[in-house]
């Protein structure tokens, strides 16, 4: 059961925060992310250490698994969205291309300072993951 807490100005027409829903979503937001990761970090290994590919397409591979992984449970379970997949799958699309490019950068400039490259994919994922909970929340799957 949800319970609804007063807006920043508890005023007549001032909105409500479901902060029941709020904290079940960033739940299981968090537990989509873990096993999203795992596969990103997981792929991303493999295909850099064992396969031998470049930094920048071993990330391309990564972020190519984790999308699947993590736009099809978001949009299921953790937003459990209605409405036309097309627009949402769009929307996630383009929240992927910024966290994509962003990912690169934090990669390269982490990496280039000398940190291991798990630890720096582990840096970007937490940075990226406030931003990617609240667009996701209110405008990918919306």
């Amino acid at each position: 059961m949800s319970k609804l807490t007063p807006g920043p100005i508890d005023q007549p027409g001032t909105p409500r925060v479901d902060t029941g829903r709020t904290h079940q979503q960033a739940v299981r937001f968090l537990l989509v992310g873990g096993l999203s990761y795992v596969v990103d970090v997981s792929v991303l290994w493999a295909v850099v250490t064992l396969g031998g590919w470049a930094l920048v397409v071993g990330t391309t591979a990564a972020f190519a698994a984790a999308f699947v992984v993590n736009y099809g449970l978001g949009r299921v379970w953790v937003f459990r969205a209605a409405g036309a997949q097309g627009p949402q799958v769009a929307r996630y699309s383009a929240l992927v291309a910024l966290n994509y490019a962003l990912t690169l950068v934090f990669m390269t400039s982490l990496t280039g300072f000398g940190v291991g490259l798990v630890i720096a994919k582990t840096i970007s994922v937490a940075i990226l993951a406030v931003l990617n909970f609240f667009v996701g929340r209110h405008w990918v799957y919306r």
